[in-house]
């Protein structure tokens, strides 16, 4: 079996990101936080934020987030905005942004 390309990866995502979005909840984006909170300070950059409630709830909490996904519409759906539309691979920032 071969590796999904991320062409492939985001048709996937696209496809799913309304009930991914459905089924994803603020608690555990909680649970993700506090193990975060514990370990780190300032800037972050999730890649691969979804629907951006991760990144949402970092912003709360008063964390400069960038946020990115590779998948168009679930950029669409994030509650992060903005939300960057990019491949992991290829991040559209420059050294030490």
């Amino acid at each position: 079996m071969t590796k999904p390309t991320n062409i492939e990866y985001r048709r996937i995502f696209d496809a799913v990101a309304d009930r991914y979005d459905a089924m994803t909840s603020d608690r555990a984006a909680r649970a993700r936080i506090k193990w975060f909170l514990a370990r780190a300070r300032g800037r972050v950059l999730e890649v691969g934020a979804g629907t951006g409630r991760l990144s949402r709830v970092l912003r709360g909490r008063g964390f400069n987030v960038t946020a990115t996904d590779n998948a168009p519409r679930m950029a669409t759906l994030c509650k992060a905005e903005p939300c960057t539309v990019c491949d992991a691979e290829h991040l559209p920032f420059g050294s030490g942004s």
